[in-house]
Order: structure tokens, then C-alpha cells, then sequence
């Protein structure tokens, strides 16, 4: 594991669903899961303060571990999808296939 802490600008979007009484009576992990932390502005988003985050990060094995289920459902995702269209051009093959001319 690896530990690193980080101060970073907190920032609120235009469309937050954020009220002013919010910021004095939510909760951390509301206010956390409302708004944006990055090291800059950005565009139309107010800077409404300052944190400083601490990450524990998992060990290299543990990484590998996270993407590699990431990846795997991806790939399901990918081949589930493309599934659902080999199907539909199947369905257009039949369909025009079964077509029959009837003088």
C-alpha cells in the first residue's frame, strides 16, 4: 500500500444540487460526492475551497487485480453488444431472404 496526500482547489459545477444551506449542514461524504477537486479552475465551475485529500492506494498485485476485472467486464460489455447486433443483421438476412416474388 501507498499513501499520498495531496491539496487540491474544491470546485461546484453550474448544475450542483448543492444548496448554500448544504455546505453548513450536509454531511462530508454528501459534500465530497457533490462536488469536483482539481488543481486548476475549470471553465464555469466556482472554486468554493481548498482540500487536502489522502489517497491509500492498493499495492502493484492489488492494481493489476482492479484493472484486470475492469477489463473483464468491458470485454463481456463489448461482447454482449456486439452480439445484439450480429443478431439484428441475422434477423435482416432472414427477413430477406424469406422474401418470395409472387407474380
Amino acid at each position: 500500500m501507498r499513501t499520498v496526500t495531496a491539496t487540491t482547489l474544491v470546485l461546484m459545477g453550474e448544475y450542483s444540487s448543492l444548496t448554500l444551506n448544504d455546505f453548513e449542514t450536509a454531511t462530508g461524504e454528501r459534500l465530497v460526492n457533490a462536488l469536483t477537486f482539481y488543481d486548476k479552475p475549470i471553465g464555469s465551475y466556482a472554486v468554493v475551497g481548498e482540500a487536502t485529500i489522502t489517497l491509500t492506494l492498493h499495492d502493484t498485485e492489488g492494481l493489476k487485480s482492479a484493472k484486470v476485472e475492469q477489463l473483464k467486464a468491458k470485454l463481456q460489455n463489448t461482447q454482449a453488444v456486439a452480439e445484439v447486433k450480429c443478431n439484428q443483421i441475422r434477423e435482416q438476412i432472414n427477413s430477406l431472404l424469406a422474401l418470395e416474388y409472387k407474380p
